[in-house]
């Protein structure tokens, strides 16, 4: 003949730790997040946001794309704590897309791409905004420019396409492969810590 006697000890105070940590856990959860997303805003930025443009990364030349890559946190405590995070181009224009991913630009108000060649034609943003009269003219290697008469002779200031092809440079994927498992790794040590276990 077997005989048992289990007794279960420490489900109170289980249970209270639980209430707490559940209470707790949840702004825990938005402090990790919070920080880890603005390290990844950081490293984004820095990696692929800046410097001259190659085949990883754009060139900062007005600074708009950079700083339009950021991160936004909420944390609307309660019962249930939610936490509300997003990560990347969140005030970029809507063109930002072609970089992460790439493809084909056209025009859409206008028969050509006009592609800035100097600083004055960046600034001014469009042939039709730039001081000055231009006149096009194809080059000896046959691409349509914008030129313009200097005291120098003539410059060119645009070239016209009628379409290019972006090859992908992404910022967001890397960044969120490389963050996403420290982010899961400070998690699961929170919850650990939460529940009393080291």
């Amino acid at each position: 003949m077997a005989e048992w006697s289990i007794s279960t000890t420490g489900l109170l105070e289980a249970r209270q730790r639980w209430q707490y940590a559940s209470q707790r856990l949840g702004e825990t959860v938005g402090r990790i997040i919070d920080k880890r997303l603005g390290e990844a805003v950081v490293f984004a930025r820095a990696t692929y946001l800046t410097g001259g443009t190659t085949a990883t990364r754009l060139a900062e030349r007005t600074g708009r794309l950079q700083a339009s890559f950021d991160k936004e946190v909420q944390v609307t405590p309660g019962a249930q704590t939610i936490v509300t995070a997003r990560l990347g181009y969140l005030h970029g224009p809507s063109w930002v897309g072609i970089h992460e991913y790439g493809g084909t630009i056209r025009p859409t108000n206008a028969q050509y791409l006009a592609i800035p060649l100097t600083s004055a034609a960046r600034s001014a943003g469009s042939p039709r905004q730039y001081p000055g009269g231009l006149f096009a003219q194809t080059s000896k290697r046959g691409n349509l420019l914008l030129f313009q008469r200097t005291d120098h002779g003539i410059e060119p200031v645009y070239l016209l396409r009628e379409s290019v092809t972006i090859p992908p440079r992404p910022a967001l994927q890397p960044t969120v492969a490389r963050f996403v498992p420290l982010i899961t790794q400070d998690l699961r040590q929170a919850v650990r810590i939460a529940l009393g276990g080291s």
